[in-house]
């Protein structure tokens, strides 16, 4: 995941179980909904937190998502680990940038004033779910 204003990667664990042939990734980020204006109150925080569990929040507009993802080797397929670390890997990030789409869709609803601002992240989250989807489609 390239490092942005919004996300940042924290620590990311991908590894390969050999008695199941899965590949599992947990993925751990801090998300600042909104970088250049504190404009998430406590109550907005504490809703957020309470719509998606998956969320915490630290304080101000930081929140930390934990993911974990998996990616099986399917009956007759040969298993490639590089390959499923990096599937395990894209579904981590389409899972994040789909629950930030969310996020600001909520976010969105709740503002009704700032609408463009959280209009602007929600196509970018959905483009980057997007490219995700497409590139898992593609392996």
């Amino acid at each position: 995941m390239k490092k942005r204003n919004f996300c940042k990667e924290v620590k990311r664990i991908v590894y390969y179980n050999p008695k199941t042939q899965t590949t599992h990734c947990n993925l751990d980020c801090t998300i600042e909904l909104y970088p250049e204006q504190e404009t998430i109150t406590w109550d907005l925080a504490k809703e957020i937190e309470k719509k998606y569990p998956l969320l915490k929040h630290q304080h101000s507009d930081v929140f930390t998502v934990h993911i974990e993802t998996t990616a099986v080797c399917r009956e007759g397929d040969t298993f490639d680990e590089k390959k499923g670390k990096t599937i395990a890997y894209s579904k981590a990030q389409l899972k994040l940038y789909d629950l930030l789409n969310r996020v600001y869709n909520y976010i969105e609803i709740y503002f009704g004033d700032r609408k463009y601002e959280a209009q602007e992240a929600r196509r970018m989250f959905f483009r980057y779910a997007n490219r995700e989807a497409s590139f898992l489609k593609g392996l």
